[in-house]
């Protein structure tokens, strides 16, 4: 879950996403799992691409 706080020391416009109530190691399969898939979606755009480049 994020958290939007308005930083004291920050001009007024500006927040700061922050996470609550996960610890680093939550944070750190969070991180993985959202990499796997960044991947996952970089490769299917890249066969897509290949596959078009193939047809013509």
């Amino acid at each position: 879950m994020i958290n939007i706080e308005l930083c004291p020391t920050a001009l007024p416009w500006s927040v700061i996403p922050t996470r609550t109530g996960l610890n680093i190691s939550e944070i750190n399969i969070e991180l993985d799992q959202m990499q796997a898939a960044y991947k996952a979606a970089v490769e299917q755009s890249i066969d897509s691409i290949k596959q078009e480049e193939a047809l013509a």
